[in-house]
Formats: structure tokens, C-alpha cells, sequence
């Protein structure tokens, strides 16, 4: 005999599922709003362009002067991940920011 009180409920189920898929979406799309704001200014852009070369996105780990080099080079990758984060969250939600951001870098290299 079957207990109908421990029925699974997929109608609940599916209700949770499309909550938290809506939730997720603004949830992206308020990160996505962020980025964008915050990349809409040449200022904004040379600060993000600034964290990510802070973070060594740009260079190589290695530093064959380091007193320990794999404690060296595990620190640095781990500096790098928050830089890495930022650097494909933009590249995912407004990609043409970080075109204009790279060819301001350039011209600015270039004038130095």
C-alpha cells in the first residue's frame, strides 16, 4: 500500500526550480548593470584596468628571486584569481567595455 503523505511534490519542485532561476537571472543582470555603470566612465575603467594589473593578470607568475619560489608563485596565483574573476565577468557581460578600456590603455602607453 502506498503512503500518499510522502507523495513527492513536483509541482513544488518545478516552483522552487523557476524561483531560483528567476533570481538568478536578476541577480546577473543587477551584476551586469554594475559593471556597466562603473564602465561607462573613462575613470571607471582605468580604476577596473588598474585592480586587474594590480592583481598580475598581465605578467608571469614566476619570480626566479623569490626567496621561496612555489610560495612565491602560490600567493601570486591566488592574487591573480580575483583578477581573473573581474577580467572574465567582463569579458562575458559587456565585452566592448574591455576593448575600449584596452585601446585607452594603449593610447596612454603610447603618449608615455
Amino acid at each position: 500500500m502506498v503512503d500518499n503523505s510522502e507523495k513527492f511534490d513536483w509541482d513544488a519542485r518545478e516552483r522552487e526550480r523557476e524561483d531560483l532561476e528567476r533570481e538568478t537571472k536578476q541577480v546577473l543582470q543587477e551584476r551586469k548593470n554594475d559593471l556597466e555603470t562603473v564602465l561607462s566612465t573613462e575613470q571607471g575603467r582605468r580604476f577596473v584596468w588598474s585592480l586587474m594589473s594590480e592583481s598580475g593578470v598581465f605578467c608571469s607568475t614566476y619570480n626566479p628571486k623569490a626567496a621561496d619560489v612555489a610560495i612565491d608563485m602560490a600567493f601570486t596565483e591566488g592574487r591573480k584569481q580575483l583578477g581573473y574573476r573581474l577580467l572574465e565577468e567582463i569579458q562575458v557581460l559587456c565585452p566592448h567595455k574591455f576593448l575600449l578600456m584596452q585601446q585607452e590603455m594603449i593610447k596612454k602607453w603610447q603618449k608615455a
